[in-house]
């Protein structure tokens, strides 16, 4: 798997989930997951058939639940405008 070592160091994650990102036509370009808290982090190019596929784990506490000692993992994701907006979404850009 991809960012989901267990504290043993065995993989943890769901090998079926694996497949359906490695099967899709179009494979997606952010996999934002946490469950296994001990592999925190970001990974990219993991994969030669996700190398457009950016993986992070954002387990917010450690395998024992310790909270406090990770820093947040902040994602830059550029906006694609494919038409116009609803009238009720108020785009806000922070610059």
């Amino acid at each position: 798997g991809i960012l989901d070592r267990d504290a043993m160091g065995e993989p943890a994650g769901c090998a079926k989930l694996l497949e359906v990102l490695k099967g899709a036509s179009e494979p997606p370009r952010y996999h934002i997951f946490g469950h296994v808290h001990t592999d925190y982090g970001v990974s990219t190019k993991p994969d030669p058939s996700l190398d457009r596929t950016v993986f992070v784990n954002g387990a917010s506490v450690t395998n024992f639940y310790t909270i406090g000692n990770r820093k947040p993992i902040v994602l830059d994701v550029p906006l694609r405008h494919v038409g116009p907006l609803h009238p009720a979404v108020k785009p806000v850009f922070l610059g």
